[in-house]
């Protein structure tokens, strides 16, 4: 991660990352077939636990909720040196995070079933569109200011508000 918050994910080379780790390119490869399963493989461990969550939630509790544990939990989870790599690289790509297709189908998936559930929407409904799109810049934010910033609480405060707003305005949209 460091290598792509300070290079750029396209400049860095898989000889680079190889020798940073301190192992051969081969080892590199063999374990990640590709850079971009590097950049985000501590972001499928992310995705997995949220999935757990919206899976065992319950439906009296609001899926904003939901996220808003998860983010609080991420915090917990993810040690602050990663947590710090990762709001780096994705500052400096911020691609990366919607470039992984396996996580993002599954986020897109997980939520706007959840959401779907809770809205009594269709997950193709303009409704459920405007709250994914909001939970995938929300969660972009999250990633590049939760390393940095000195109260993640705040970061994730701003992000459940947004998206409670949201979600009355869904309710009340025809």
């Amino acid at each position: 991660m460091t290598l792509f918050a300070e290079k750029g994910f396209h400049a860095a080379t898989v000889d680079e990352i190889a020798r940073a780790a301190e192992v051969s390119p081969r080892t590199v490869t063999l374990y990640y077939p590709t850079k971009l399963d590097i950049a985000v493989a501590s972001l499928g461990r992310s995705v997995e636990r949220l999935a757990e969550l919206i899976k065992h939630n319950t439906p009296d509790k609001p899926v904003v909720d939901v996220l808003a544990d998860w983010l609080t939990a991420e915090v917990a989870n993810v040690d602050s040196e990663e947590r710090r790599l990762r709001s780096a690289m994705y500052a400096a790509n911020p691609f990366l995070i919607f470039s992984a297709p396996d996580e993002s189908e599954q986020i897109s998936e997980v939520v706007s079933g959840a959401f779907e559930r809770e809205l009594g929407r269709a997950a193709e409904s303009d409704a459920i569109r405007f709250l994914m799109g909001a939970v995938a810049g929300g969660l972009l934010q999250f990633e590049i200011t939760a390393g940095t910033a000195e109260q993640p609480a705040v970061a994730i405060a701003l992000f459940k508000t947004l998206m409670e707003g949201l979600v009355e305005a869904a309710k009340t949209s025809s």
